[in-house]
């Protein structure tokens, strides 16, 4: 329930589509490298809105008057001072 919602409802689009064909709906199984992509997408979504609010928390922080800190960060895009 970490994604605000139960794991079932994740593991239907991580394994497989949906797909309308005229007035029919038609499940497609994903092969396991497209399952695994898919996993890897999601991860990259999570990972970058996490990372989004970290350096939301960081600007927030750092704007008061009497911030005289640095901050590093290392992600995968490289070293960055903030």
């Amino acid at each position: 329930a970490a994604f605000g919602c139960e794991v079932e409802e994740l593991r239907f689009p991580l394994l497989s589509k949906n797909m309308q064909v005229m007035h029919e709906t038609i499940v497609q199984q994903f092969t396991v490298k497209a399952a695994q992509q898919s996993r890897d997408a999601l991860s990259k979504i999570v990972f970058a809105a996490l990372f989004d609010l970290v350096v939301e928390h960081i600007n927030t922080v750092s704007r008061s008057p009497v911030s005289s800190h640095s901050i590093g960060i290392l992600d995968i895009f490289g070293f960055e001072m903030l």
